[in-house]
Formats: structure tokens, sequence, C-alpha cells
């Protein structure tokens, strides 16, 4: 490492001083301090400037020019000057640089800057980008303020008089961290851009996998429809009802897709009930009632081995349990039986009392309210009843409305089908 008598002339007593006989040049324009604004670069443009630009903040005119020639004669071509906070400030905010070289000691006639400019000028610089890397000079004797500058992330505090290869090698370490830095911001937006796209591409393909799946569940409900005519649309509204109340009772996500898909295929069974059994109104004879008896077991068959229904197939074992132990096909008895199953039963009670059946005409949801209400701690779980009895009237409605819509959406999509 070159000593300060390679660097500084015998007997000059000033910093930045040029080798004996150099003349002082400036081909770039870079101090044309016409209005203490910012001098022009040459004519080569890009994104180069923006990597490599060095602001200059020195109050001393004579004093910038010795250090323009210094980082001009280190290689940096793009070098402006601010004379003063403000113009630095207004400088960065039409040119972004790499380095803030601010000279914030006293001499020459200049007064130093105080500490709370000082660490005010870092705090804006630092706010306008924070990839910028300032490079303070000061005083010897200001070591609070260059320890505060420290703090608020100065790359570095020079103590004057520096050396030109101080000055030098400080900003080219400076250069080489912003390059670093800027490199590495490169990569993490290129992965970030990355797995955004893989992301969107990935939510197209559940999307269009999910929808698949909800038709296979809708074609499945129609073949059940096609046998069991009094079941048309009622695992829609029940699936509509017994979705809000899961919602209530917190279910999300997978939990929720699971108990919609065990609730709309919870009669899927019947598909192998004989028709005379189906179509028999009123009471059944015993030895067909245990036939009927057998379709939740004959659903869980069918659904077994389903990869994307497999949360969904208690629910369709297990939604004729009561929980008094009272149901059927094993007799379960209160936490014994899934809770996706118990809230099921509260979901199916609301639509067989408020619908149309063959053998009764559609009853209120005040007096369904009351039945359902009646029998918790029997037929059904007090708690999910709990969060029944926070329904009303009005959401009974709205939620009916929204599976009527939803049953004719599906239909005019199949109608749709069979014009093609």
């Amino acid at each position: 490492m070159p000593d300060e008598a390679n660097h500084t002339p015998a007997g000059t007593g000033s910093w930045l001083s040029l080798p004996p006989g150099k003349p002082f040049e400036s081909p770039l324009g870079f101090f044309s301090l016409v209005g203490g604004g910012v001098a022009p670069e040459s004519g080569r443009t890009g994104a180069g400037r923006e990597t490599t630009r060095i602001l200059v903040l020195e109050s001393d005119e004579a004093r910038g020019a010795r250090l323009g020639n210094v980082l001009r004669d280190g290689g940096h071509e793009f070098v402006c000057l601010a004379r003063d906070m403000p113009s630095a400030v207004e400088s960065l905010h039409h040119q972004r640089c790499a380095v803030l070289l601010a000279d914030l000691s006293g001499g020459a006639g200049c007064p130093p800057m105080d500490r709370a400019r000082g660490v005010e000028l870092l705090a804006r610089v630092k706010a306008m980008d924070p990839m910028i890397e300032i490079i303070a000079m000061t005083d010897k004797q200001d070591l609070e303020l260059a320890l505060d500058l420290m703090r608020g992330g100065a790359f570095e505090c020079l103590t004057m008089p520096a050396l030109p290869w101080q000055i030098l090698s400080c900003v080219g370490r400076a250069l080489e961290r912003r390059h670093k830095a800027l490199s590495e911001r490169a990569y993490y937006d290129l992965i970030e851009r990355t797995v955004y796209r893989r992301t969107l591409e990935l939510n197209t393909m559940f999307y269009e996998l999910e929808e698949a799946y909800r038709q296979t569940l809708w074609a499945l409900g129609s073949a059940l429809e096609s046998r069991d005519v009094e079941t048309n649309a009622h695992s829609i509204r029940v699936m509509t009802y017994s979705r809000a109340l899961a919602q209530a009772m917190g279910f999300t996500g997978n939990r929720l897709q699971d108990l919609e898909f065990g609730v709309f295929l919870h009669d899927i069974g019947k598909i192998g009930v004989p028709d005379e059994i189906l179509h028999t109104p009123g009471k059944l004879p015993e030895e067909w009632w245990v036939k009927m008896r057998e379709h939740p077991r004959r659903g869980r068959y069918l659904l077994a081995g389903i990869q994307f229904l497999e949360g969904s197939v208690d629910i369709v074992y297990c939604h004729h349990e009561r929980w008094d132990g009272g149901g059927y096909p094993r007799g379960l008895r209160r936490d014994q039986i899934p809770l996706g199953a118990r809230i099921f039963a509260v979901g199916d009670a609301l639509d067989a009392i408020t619908s149309d059946r063959p053998y009764r005409a559609a009853q209120t949801y005040q007096r369904a309210r009351a039945e359902i209400l009646t029998n918790s701690g029997t037929q059904f779980d007090p708690a999910v009843v709990a969060f029944f009895r926070e329904f009303s009237e009005s959401d009974w409605k709205k939620l009916r409305t929204e599976a009527e819509d939803l049953t004719y959406s599906i239909e005019r999509r199949k109608l749709a089908c069979l014009k093609e």
C-alpha cells in the first residue's frame, strides 16, 4: 500500500492535491456548475450509467474539482456534482446514482454540516434509493457524526484529509457491493417472476382439475336423480345449507370441500336400490326397509378408492347416524359420528321439512327450526344446533335461492351439451 508521501506533495498541506505539473482537466463538463446544478454527462447513454454514476456532494468548488480529477483518473467516467443537500436530493430525483460521496467536514472556509443534517441527508437518500452506497467524509474530531452515519446505513466514513488512493479504494468497494446487491436482487426478482408465473399455471391447472371433479359429481348426482325424482335438487340444497353451517363452525379449504362433496353425494348408494323400493310412496315393508338401509354402505363402496373423494366417504357412510345412537348403519353415538355427518343431519332435516314430499306439503322455516331445536340432543348434535340457531329465515331464503340458481345452472349446462 503506498504511503502518504507518495500521494501528497510535501509541504502542500492540502488534500487531494494533483501530481506536480498535471493540470486540472474536465472533458466531461463535470464541473460546469450552472446554478449549482448537475453537469451534463457524455453522449453515451444506457443502463451502465446508473450502476457506475457517482454523485459528489461538495460545497467548495475547488475541492470538488480536485476530487473530480481523482475519480476521473481512477477510471470513474460518470460523475456529477451537487453544491448542497437540496441540490443532491434534486439530482437523485432526476437520475439514479450508484454512490454518493458526501463531504460533511469543514475546511477552506466552508462550515461543516451539523450532525442532524448529515443524518437527515443519509435518511432521505436511502429512502429514495435503498441500493445507493453512501460514503461520508468527516473531520477527525467529529467521531460521533461518523458513528451516527454508520449506524444509519452509510457504507463507510473517511476522515479528512483523505488521500486519493483511500477514496478510490473506498469507492471501488462501494461499487462492488452495490453491483453484488443488484445482481442478487435481479436473481431474486427472476425467481419471484418465475414462481409467480408457475403459480398462475398451477392455479389454472388446479381450477381446471377441480372443475372436472365438480362436473363428475354433477354427473353422479344426475344419475341418482334420474332414478329418484323425490331427491331432485335435494342434494344441492342440503349441500348449500350444510356448507353455510360448516363455514360458521370454522371449516375452510379442503375440509370444507370434502364436506361439500360428501353432502352432495350422500345418497349415491341409492343407485343400487331397486326402483320398486325407491318409487314406493309411504312406509316401506320391513324387508324393503332393510334393503334401503344398506344404501350408506353401498355409497361408501362406490366412492372407496377415489382419491379426491377420500375425505367425503365418512359423510356418505354415516349420514343416517343419530346423536343418541338410534341411527344406522352402525348405531354410532355422539362424537363417534364424524362432524361432517352431524352437520349434514341438520341441513338434511331443514331441507326435508321445507320441501314438498309425496306424503305432505312443504312446511315453513319456523316449523323446521322448531323441530330441529326440539330434537337437539337426541337426533342432532347440540353444538351444531347452537350454530344453526343463529341462522334467520332471511338467511335460509338466501341460501335456498343460491341452491336453486346452482341447480338451474347445472341443468342449463346439460341441455347445452345435448344440443351440440
